[in-house]
């Protein structure tokens, strides 16, 4: 019996053979096709620039301290998104507070972010510096709405891993918007193109992608109008370099830009593809048996979604039911699947509840209950490109079994 996983890339001939010309090319690291891949990536997002990186996790913490994320400042997180959009930004030294989700979208909710500001002193409210809204699934953030709850002065960075591709609510594509001062990418294997590991932060503020170049190699620059060496130094030259500031070591290969140069071209065919198995999963969940059992997650516009993600979530038996019988029947809904040879995944454990993140939380169930809500219930299914038309109707039928038991 096959295997069908939630997600994996789709690769062909093209890609070997870019990846395998780069091998063959005077550089492998710190050479031209990065910024053949940054510039091909700027012009499709519409954003000023793009700084690649070797993950997509690495994009976060850079992009949050190139906007301007400093140490023992507040970070508003939803919480529900992957451990990273956190995680990134302790290790620079700030602190998330999270901010419950819509549970039928799984996306920031307006309403709890009100709520997260509100009452707090002129200094409190000073020191939440940056906001990390997550466009989860695929499926666009309210931009301008979150601008509208945050004001002027607080920083946005956009955490659209889930999202390449697709289009804010104003007809902006992610990664694009004139409301937000960075967002982030990744390019691991399940995402919407892969270079192997990857990410990258775009940006239309020329000062942010300048420090982030800076950040992603140790922080090093070479600009002799900032060097506090003397100008007549003995000790000077063209191979003279300072460090300002603590930097990581965040380079991507010339061979995985290769990779996501090829990548990038096939992008829309991707999307089309990921959209029309949305759309045949839609179909489907809207017929008996699934009806009345499951359901997909809420979607404002399908045909601007990035669809990374199709979570469904499980019926509620009857208005009384708990949290932990739904998740009971998440859990017999997995193996059930699994069983049969179909590899979903939830996607993902609330924030509030991992130990790492507890000392910030006092009451999960209570302070988050959208987020505990959606994840009793949730559940992604398979999609990816290379999905078939005879793999999806296999895991439908998996499905049709379990619900008419």
């Amino acid at each position: 019996m096959s295997i069908i996983p939630y997600g994996k890339q789709s690769l062909d001939e093209k890609d070997f053979e870019s990846v395998l010309k780069a091998l063959k090319g005077d550089f492998i690291t710190q050479g031209p096709i990065i910024e053949r891949f940054e510039e091909a990536l700027r012009r499709r997002v519409g954003a000023a620039g793009a700084v690649a990186v070797a993950n997509g996790t690495l994009a976060l913490e850079i992009a949050y301290a190139a906007a301007g994320l400093e140490r023992e400042k507040r970070i508003l997180v939803p919480a529900i998104t992957f451990l990273a959009t956190a995680s990134a930004a302790m290790r620079l030294g700030a602190v998330p507070l999270f901010v419950d989700v819509d549970e039928d979208t799984g996306l920031l909710s307006m309403r709890a972010l009100e709520a997260k500001l509100a009452g707090r002193s002129a200094s409190e409210r000073a020191a939440i510096a940056m906001v990390a809204p997550v466009h989860f699934a695929g499926e666009p953030v309210d931009l301008r709405a979150v601008r509208e709850r945050v004001g002027e002065t607080m920083l946005i960075v956009e955490d659209a891993a889930h999202a390449l591709g697709a289009i804010d609510p104003e007809g902006s594509p992610i990664g694009g918007s004139t409301l937000s001062d960075a967002a982030i990418f990744s390019f691991h294997p399940v995402k919407h193109i892969t270079t192997g590991e990857g990410g990258a932060i775009v940006s239309r503020d020329e000062r942010v992608l300048s420090r982030a170049r800076e950040l992603r190699s140790h922080g090093m620059h070479k600009d002799p109008k900032r060097f506090q060496l003397g100008e007549e130094s003995p000790f000077g030259g063209p191979f003279y370099y300072e460090c300002e500031e603590v930097g990581w070591n965040a380079r991507i290969t010339d061979f995985q830009a290769a990779l996501g140069l090829s990548q990038l071209t096939k992008l829309d065919c991707f999307l089309s593809r990921r959209r029309e198995l949305a759309k045949r999963y839609d179909r489907a969940l809207g017929e008996a048996p699934f009806r009345e059992k499951l359901r997909p997650l809420g979607v404002r516009n399908p045909a601007h979604h990035a669809y990374h993600l199709y979570p469904i979530r499980l019926e509620r038996r009857s208005r009384d039911e708990s949290l932990e019988s739904i998740a009971e029947r998440r859990k017999e809904l997995f193996l059930y699947l699994a069983d049969g040879g179909v590899r979903a995944q939830v996607h993902y454990i609330p924030l509030p509840l991992q130990p790492v993140y507890r000392r910030f939380v006092r009451d999960p169930m209570r302070d988050y209950p959208g987020a505990m809500r959606y994840f009793a219930g949730a559940l992604s299914l398979p999609l990816y490109p290379e999905l078939s038309d005879s793999e999806q109707d296999r895991v439908l039928d998996r499905l049709r079994r379990w619900c008419e038991r």
